[in-house]
C-alpha cells in the first residue's frame, strides 16, 4: 500500500486500487471506465492490485468486509441513478 499525494497521472494508478476509481475493475478485472480529477489537492491512498488480492486471500474477514463495503456502495450509485 502506499500513499499518494499531490500530482498523479492517471498512468501512475494504472495497476492500483483506489476506492472510486478502480474497485469495480479491480472486481470484473476490466480497465476501469472513469478518471478522478481532483480540483483541490488531496490525499489518497492506492493499493497494487496483486498486493491487495494477496493480503485479501490472507483475511478472509477483511475481504468480507471489504466487499460489504463496495456493495452498499454499488447500492447507494444504483439508487442514484
Amino acid at each position: 500500500m502506499s500513499e499518494l499525494s499531490g500530482r498523479s497521472a492517471p498512468s501512475d494508478l494504472a495497476d492500483a486500487v483506489v476506492l472510486d476509481r478502480g474497485e469495480m475493475s479491480f472486481i470484473t478485472g476490466e480497465p476501469p471506465t472513469a478518471d478522478v480529477v481532483a480540483i483541490d489537492p488531496i490525499r489518497y491512498v492506492a493499493w497494487p492490485k496483486a498486493e491487495l488480492r494477496s493480503f485479501l486471500a490472507e483475511h478472509p474477514s477483511l475481504r468480507a468486509a471489504w466487499q460489504a463495503v463496495l456493495g452498499a456502495d454499488l447500492v447507494g450509485k444504483l439508487r442514484a441513478a
